[in-house]
C-alpha cells in the first residue's frame, strides 16, 4: 500500500494529499463515518465530499479522485443533515440522493455516472449519496428495499428514478422534471383542462399509483411520448397519481395501474374516450396508438397520382417511401406526419406504398426503407432529392433550407431576364 500511495503525488499533482491515522483521531474518523481502512476521500471546494469504493492501487484512486473533484455537487450525506436537506429547509434546493450498498454492483457502476449527470446542472440540482450499510436505520427509515434506490426530493416532493443506470437517462429525468412535459393533474385541473377540453384538443392521460412495478417501468416512457409530441400545441400527455388522487381516480372508474385513456379530437370533454389495451407500453408503442386517433395530412399516392400531382406540378412535396413490413416504417410513419402538419401551406406531404408499387419506386431509386425525397422545382425526374434522415427537426431544417435557396436561385434568374 505505501507503495501505491508514493505513486499518487505524481498522478494528481494538482492535489493536496494528506493521511489521517484514526487510531489518533478516532473524533475526527468517527463524524465521518469511516468504517473501513485504508479508506481515499476526496475533500471539496465549498465542502462535501465523497468516499473511493473501487480497488486500492494509485491508478484506480487517482481515477476517482479526477472524476470526483470535477463533480462538485455531488458529496457524502449523513443522518442529522438529510430531514433538512430533503424538504428544502433553508434554502437547501432539491436533491437527487442514491442509497447505495457498496457490496452492490450495479450501485457501483451507478456512482461515476451520477457525477457525469452532475455536471449537466451545476447548482439547479444537489446530488448525494447515502451508504445504506452505514446508515441503515435512515435507510430503513425511507423504506429503502433494494440498490441502488435513486430518489430527488424538491421540497415536499419526491419523485423516484427508474430509467437506466446511466448519465444519459439521469439527465434525461432531471431535465423533464425542471421543464415538465407532462401535466400533472390534480382533481381540480383534471376537471378544468381535460373536463372542458375543447373538441380541436387531444388529451392523453396516465393513471397510475407510485407502488405499482408497470407504472415505474412505464414512467419514463410516458417523459418521451411528451417530448416527442411537445411541438404539437393541440396534443397533451397528462397524468393523474391515484395515490394523491383517490377521489377522481374512483369517479372516472379507473381500477387498475396503469389505465391509460386518451380523449380524442373531436370529443367535447370527456365525452369520447379511448382506453390503450396494448402490450407494448414504450413510447413508440404509444405514439402510434395516439396517431391512430389524428387525422393525416399525408396523401397516400398511386403512380397516376404521383405522376400527376408530383411530377407535374409547382407545388413542392415531401415523398415518404415505405413498406408496410418494415418496422423502422412503422416508427417513422408518426414523425412523417409532424413533419407534414409541421410544414402545412408551404409543403406538400405523400407517401408511397413500395409493396404495392414497386416499378414506382425503383423508377424512383429507392433501395432502403423508408426513404424521404424532396421534389421541387421545374422538369422534375421520378429520383428527387434524397434527404438521408428520419428526425423530424432536420428534415423540416433540409426541406426548409432547400426551398429558401432555390427561391432565391429563382428570383436573381428574374432579375436577370427583366434587366435584358
Amino acid at each position: 500500500m505505501e507503495l501505491e500511495l508514493k505513486k499518487l503525488p505524481a498522478l494528481l499533482p494538482d492535489m493536496r494529499l494528506g493521511k489521517v491515522h484514526c487510531g489518533r483521531w478516532a473524533a475526527l474518523c468517527q463524524e465521518l463515518h469511516i468504517a473501513r481502512y485504508p479508506l481515499f476521500a476526496v475533500f471539496k471546494l465549498g465542502g462535501g465530499h465523497e468516499i473511493h469504493h473501487g480497488r486500492e492501487t494509485a491508478h484506480d484512486v487517482a481515477n476517482f479522485a479526477r472524476d470526483s473533484s470535477a463533480a462538485p455537487n455531488v458529496r457524502v450525506l449523513a443522518p442529522p443533515e438529510f430531514p433538512d436537506l430533503i424538504h428544502g429547509s433553508h434554502g437547501s434546493g432539491a436533491w437527487l440522493v442514491d442509497f447505495y450498498a457498496p457490496w452492490c454492483p450495479p450501485c457501483l457502476r451507478l456512482l461515476p455516472e451520477l457525477r457525469k449527470a452532475s455536471r449537466h446542472f451545476d447548482s439547479a440540482i444537489n446530488f448525494g449519496t447515502i451508504d445504506c450499510t452505514i446508515h441503515a436505520s435512515l435507510c430503513r427509515q425511507h423504506n429503502i428495499r433494494s440498490y441502488p434506490t435513486t430518489i430527488l426530493y424538491n421540497n415536499t416532493e419526491k419523485q423516484q428514478f427508474h430509467g437506466d443506470h446511466t448519465a444519459t437517462s439521469l439527465v434525461d429525468f432531471l431535465q423533464d422534471i425542471l421543464n415538465p412535459t407532462v401535466v400533472k393533474l390534480t382533481e381540480q385541473s383534471f376537471y378544468s383542462s381535460v373536463g372542458k377540453k375543447s373538441p380541436d384538443e387531444l388529451w392523453m392521460v396516465d393513471f397510475f399509483a407510485s407502488w405499482c412495478g408497470s407504472c415505474q417501468q412505464l414512467a419514463p416512457e410516458w417523459r418521451k411520448l411528451a417530448k416527442m409530441v411537445s411541438s404539437m400545441a393541440n396534443i397533451h400527455i397528462g397524468a393523474v397519481d391515484c395515490e394523491a388522487e383517490v377521489s377522481l381516480c374512483m369517479q372516472q372508474g379507473v381500477r387498475s395501474y396503469p389505465t391509460i385513456r386518451l380523449y380524442p379530437l373531436g370529443g367535447q370533454g370527456l365525452s369520447t374516450i379511448a382506453i390503450f389495451s396494448g402490450f407494448q407500453r414504450d413510447a413508440q408503442s404509444l405514439r402510434q396508438w395516439l396517431f391512430s386517433f389524428i387525422p393525416s395530412s399525408v396523401e397516400e399516392l398511386t403512380p397516376d397520382s404521383f405522376e400527376h400531382k408530383v411530377l407535374n406540378t409547382d407545388e413542392p412535396w415531401l415523398v415518404d417511401f415505405y413498406a408496410p413490413w418494415c418496422g423502422h416504417c412503422v416508427v417513422f410513419a408518426p414523425e412523417f406526419q409532424i413533419i407534414a402538419q409541421k410544414l402545412e401551406g408551404r409543403v406538400l406531404a405523400g407517401k408511397v406504398n413500395c409493396n404495392t408499387f414497386q416499378y414506382l419506386c425503383h423508377e424512383a431509386g429507392i433501395s432502403s426503407y423508408p426513404t424521404v425525397m424532396l421534389y421541387y422545382g421545374d422538369n422534375r425526374q421520378y429520383q428527387g432529392d434524397e434527404i438521408p434522415s428520419q428526425s423530424a427537426n432536420h428534415i423540416i431544417a433540409h426541406t426548409e433550407r432547400v426551398l429558401s435557396q432555390h427561391q432565391q436561385k429563382h428570383q436573381q434568374s428574374q432579375l436577370l431576364h427583366d434587366e435584358f
